[in-house]
C-alpha cells in the first residue's frame, strides 16, 4: 500500500472516530448530559490554540466577516473588537473555552466541530509541506523555497514546519529540511 493510500486511510478513519463523536455528544446533550472531548493523546496545547486560531479565522473569511464585525459580535467593545480578534487569529492571545464557544456559535457551529475545522486546514497544509519534501527526493529544501511552494512568509512556513520537526517526520540537515523516514521519501 502506498503511503498516500496509508494517509488517506488514516485521514478516513479519523473523520470516521470524529463524526461518531460528534454524534455521542449530541446525543449526551439531548439527554441533558454534557460530555467534554479529550484533546488527541499528545497534542499540546499550542497545538489547540493553532487549530481554533485558524478555525477563527477560515470561517471569519468564509462568511465575510471583518475582524472587526466578528469581534462586536463577540461582545467587545467597538475600539477594542479589531485588535482582540486580530490577536487572536495571530495567536498573541490565547483563546480560552468560552470565547471559544462564543466563536462557535456566532458562526452557527458546535465548538467541537470549529476546531475539527482547524485540525483539519492543519493537516491539509501538513500533507502539503510532506509532498513538497517528498518531490525533493531526499536533497534538502530550504525554509525559503518551501515557503514559495507553500505561498507562506518564511515565518510562516517555519511555524508549519516546526511541529512535524518536533514529531520526528521531518528532519533539519544542512541546507534545509528532509522527510525523516525512507518509506516516505
Amino acid at each position: 500500500m502506498s503511503t498516500q493510500e496509508q494517509m488517506e486511510r488514516i485521514a478516513k478513519a479519523f473523520a470516521e472516530v470524529r463524526e461518531a463523536c460528534a454524534r455521542a455528544e449530541a446525543a449526551m446533550r439531548a439527554c441533558g448530559s454534557f460530555a467534554v472531548l479529550v484533546p488527541v493523546a499528545n497534542e499540546t496545547n499550542e497545538q489547540r490554540q493553532s487549530f481554533r486560531r485558524n478555525a477563527v479565522a477560515i470561517e471569519r473569511k468564509k462568511r465575510c466577516l471583518t475582524q472587526k464585525r466578528l469581534g462586536i459580535a463577540l461582545g467587545f467593545k467597538r475600539d477594542d473588537a479589531q485588535p482582540r480578534v486580530s490577536q487572536i487569529e495571530s495567536g498573541d492571545r490565547a483563546i480560552s473555552d468560552s470565547l471559544f464557544k462564543a466563536c462557535a456559535k456566532v458562526f452557527g457551529e458546535t465548538p467541537e466541530s470549529l476546531e475539527a475545522i482547524g485540525r483539519e486546514h492543519a493537516s491539509q497544509r501538513e500533507r502539503k509541506i510532506l509532498e513538497v519534501l517528498r518531490f525533493a527526493h531526499g536533497n534538502p529544501v530550504s525554509i525559503a523555497a518551501l515557503s514559495d511552494r507553500l505561498g507562506l512568509s518564511t515565518s510562516e512556513g517555519w511555524a508549519e514546519i516546526e511541529p512535524l520537526i518536533n514529531d520526528s517526520r521531518v528532519l533539519k540537515v544542512p541546507g534545509g529540511f528532509v522527510i525523516a523516514t525512507e518509506e516516505l521519501a
